[in-house]
């Protein structure tokens, strides 16, 4: 499944013009309370479609990302950012000759992870990462999302937010169109879409929309994506994987 997904992410980002996160300015502290609470209304839009659909658990993992602005060691800034979300001491790992400094939490069925580099003079790239692989862990990703994206603002980190989730489906066509189909109009019951932009064959499909009433968003070739569908009909299983994503799958899903 990972195979196939990063090669629609990457039709999907090639597909892409400039992108930006949420509609108005990201990087204002003042939009970041906002962008939360879209974040977790966003989210609970892709749970309920991928719960819809499903025939197995849901693997969902969620990513608030961005660069922080501070006069703090790569050392310290992980160490603070770790303290404040009550995890253990970051590790300092190299990742193609750089330093990265890393600390991962198990909370139940949640994980919870974070990732800290060097951006630039003065400017570290954070990555937190919460992740689930079931029901129970759903419920308590989306408060994970909600508390991380809060110490993320009060630190000063314009961080941005994406989410998706990923499964099997019995009761999607083995038809990739007809399956496409199915999955639009259960979507479109409670999310309003506008397709943007579409890669398909016999057996994978990958579509983007235009989602109106999402705050958080990128700019495509051709407009706003709010939400981007996959499907990839698995010959082992006679099952469609899917995944969906908001505002857009990325490579790491």
């Amino acid at each position: 499944m990972k195979r196939w997904m990063m090669i629609m992410s990457l039709m999907g980002l090639l597909m892409l013009g400039v992108v930006g996160f949420v509609k108005g300015n990201p990087a204002a502290a003042v939009h970041q309370d906002i962008q939360i609470k879209a974040a977790h209304e966003q989210l609970q839009s892709i749970l309920k479609l991928g719960q819809s659909v499903k025939s197995s658990s849901l693997h969902t993992i969620i990513k608030w990302q961005g660069i922080w602005r501070t006069s703090k060691t790569l050392s310290e800034a992980s160490g603070l950012l770790t303290s404040q979300l009550y995890m253990s001491a970051p590790v300092k790992i190299q990742v193609q000759d750089h330093e990265v400094y890393r600390s991962e939490q198990v909370h139940g069925p949640v994980s919870l992870k974070i990732s800290v580099m060097q951006a630039a003079v003065g400017q570290v790239y954070v990555i937190v990462q919460v992740e689930s692989a079931n029901r129970e862990g759903n419920e308590q990703l989306s408060i994970l999302q909600q508390q991380t994206g809060v110490v993320l603002n009060q630190l000063g980190i314009a961080a941005n937010w994406n989410g998706a989730v990923q499964g099997h489906s019995s009761s999607l066509s083995k038809n990739v169109n007809v399956a496409v189909q199915q999955l639009e109009k259960k979507a479109s019951s409670f999310i309003q879409l506008q397709e943007q932009e579409r890669f398909q064959d016999d057996s994978t499909a990958s579509i983007s929309y235009d989602a109106p009433h999402f705050p958080i968003s990128v700019q495509g070739a051709h407009g706003s994506i709010g939400i981007q569908l996959a499907i990839h009909f698995n010959m082992e299983t006679g099952e469609q994987e899917f995944s969906i994503g908001s505002p857009l799958l990325t490579v790491e899903y």
